[in-house]
């Protein structure tokens, strides 16, 4: 399978993924040892939303609901510290052009990060609660940490001359969690079919390319597969803006160093600038956003809590917002004339806590993402996460949904509301390609998102993957493209179902995906590889 990263054959082996799991280990056990790697984590839980309410309570259908332990949330948050390790280890010897053949890892986290957390490329080494080596009682423990990572990046490098980053980077995570622990975040990756598909619809539809958005980005295979396009078509230098935003702080770590990855040697002579990616919620930023002619005002959920943040001027460029948002917070904890009022409690945080710096990063990416929502654009991409209504914590955040989005409705999946905020930010001639579960299509909970899209959009393609389970996506996936522009009479739909049959056309991936790029109408029974044989039907209906 072409590019397959959900199959079981990749190139990352066994003796990689065991030196990862061990490294991994190594950091669990010291999180229940340190008081401040315990501060780390809870503050970890908080930023990424993986707190639940003490006084949770079910309803009838919800009483075996059980929310995950700490123990599965732990070793999530040692997982991501050993993933952010690696990203960073990469990207100081991709900066540095340190030789691969004599490692020495303990140099590379001691000097390397050290020279580039004061460097252009501080946004991939900030002092986040990732960065647990600068802490002091960890010393002892970093002769048998760096036999790992002597050993480990070599491999990881090798790869790197055969597979992206993207590509090493969902391999490991998907073989490091299980399903479940995946489950509890809500992350299901995108197959790379699958996004070289939106990719090349989305693109064929589009009218202008001036501007992209993801608002659950992951680690940006949608987007970076959308740019890889544009630039196969040279379209590149048509694009303006691409932006991605995601609660996930690895997702946009690893999403930042994707879309650099090819230049990251050009960082220090500012020849590129950091991606326009923010961690922050996009669902709740666009809800709690209150947008007048001269100022914008906003409730930010920070670390836990909410704050009511208003910031002095609208329409500035996002490219140098952060360093206009960096000036003014600062004149604000000084006490000077600013242009944003924050508030005491929120300042208070900034100045006295372990990770304030951290803080100051986070809260101006928390504010350039509701800036990035005050914005339309001419394409959204998106798959976004699978989360049933009983599974959003905590309560508070579900109450904002339920106020705000139409489509929050009766047993509602939280990708109702990504698709709802996604026609919204569509610019008139706009065009969004998404893949999401179909389930949408035909439940009693998604029938207000069914209106939605049906009142406010134009349906362009329907891809209907079903049961085919072509791709070994973990949901039964449809891909739709929609347009803002008035409505046509008919649509290009495909719908596949897996069939018993001893005659059908045999074909590959890449005929498969052939099929998928061309506007032909297809009747057939087919067999994709070794997969069983589906029914490939495609028509064009009306409208619904």
């Amino acid at each position: 399978m072409r590019d397959a990263i959900f199959s079981s054959s990749n190139e990352i082996n066994d003796a990689i993924i065991l030196k990862i799991k061990d490294l991994n280990k190594i950091i669990e056990n010291l999180i229940d040892e340190s008081e401040i790697l315990e501060e780390y984590y809870q503050i970890w839980k908080k930023v990424g939303n993986r707190i639940s309410d003490k006084d949770y309570t079910s309803s009838k259908q919800q009483v075996k609901k059980k929310n995950p332990t700490e123990q599965k949330l732990k070793r999530i948050f040692s997982t991501e510290i050993v993933i952010a390790l690696i990203v960073r280890s990469l990207a100081a010897i991709k900066i540095f052009d340190i030789n691969s053949d004599n490692f020495n890892g303990i140099e590379i986290i001691n000097k390397y990060f050290n020279d580039l957390k004061k460097s252009k490329s501080n946004f991939l080494f900030q002092d986040d609660f990732y960065n647990i080596w600068a802490i002091n009682f960890l010393k002892g423990d970093m002769e048998q940490i760096d036999q790992f990572i002597g050993t480990l990046l070599p491999e990881i490098l090798k790869l790197l001359r055969k597979q992206s980053p993207k590509q090493i980077f969902l391999t490991i995570h998907q073989n490091i969690l299980d399903l479940d622990l995946r489950k509890i975040l809500g992350e299901i990756y995108t197959p790379p079919e699958i996004s070289k598909l939106i990719s090349h619809w989305v693109y064929h539809y589009l009218e202008s390319k001036d501007s992209v958005i993801d608002l659950s980005c992951g680690v940006g295979i949608l987007l970076s597969d959308f740019i890889e396009k544009c630039k196969k078509m040279e379209a590149y230098s048509q694009i303006k803006k691409v932006i991605g935003i995601d609660i996930n702080p690895l997702s946009t770590l690893i999403c930042k160093f994707i879309l650099i990855y090819d230049d990251l040697e050009n960082l220090q002579n500012n020849k590129i600038s950091e991606p326009l990616v923010f961690c922050a919620d996009s669902l709740i930023s666009y809800a709690n956003l209150r947008n007048s002619r001269n100022k914008i005002e906003f409730k930010i959920e920070f670390i836990g809590d909410n704050y009511d943040i208003a910031v002095d001027f609208v329409g500035k460029d996002l490219i140098g917002l952060r360093k206009i948002l960096s000036d003014e917070i600062n004149k604000n904890l000084n006490k000077e004339p600013s242009k944003i009022r924050l508030p005491d409690r929120l300042k208070t945080i900034l100045k006295s806590n372990l990770l304030k710096k951290y803080f100051k990063s986070l809260l101006i990416e928390r504010i350039c993402a509701v800036f990035a929502l005050n914005s339309k654009y001419d394409a959204v991409l998106g798959n976004p996460p699978y989360l049933r209504v009983q599974s959003i914590q905590p309560l508070w955040r579900r109450e904002i949904l339920k106020q705000k989005y139409q489509s929050a409705f009766g047993h509602f999946d939280i990708y109702y509301l990504f698709i709802e905020l996604g026609i919204n930010l569509l610019s008139e001639i706009g065009i969004l390609g998404y893949v999401s579960s179909n389930k949408f299509m035909s439940t009693t909970a998604g029938s207000r998102i069914r209106d939605y899209i049906s009142k406010n959009t134009t349906i362009k393609n329907l891809i209907d993957f079903n049961d085919s389970h072509i791709f070994e996506a973990r949901v039964l996936p449809a891909i739709y493209i929609l347009s803002r522009k008035k409505r046509v009479e008919n649509f290009l739909l495909t719908s596949m179902k897996k069939i018993k049959s001893e005659e059908f056309k045999k074909i590959d991936t890449d005929d498969f995906l052939n099929y998928m790029t061309n506007t032909k109408e297809i009747d057939g029974i087919y067999k994709i590889n070794s997969k069983p044989p589906i029914i490939l039907d495609r028509f064009q209906p009306n409208q619904p």
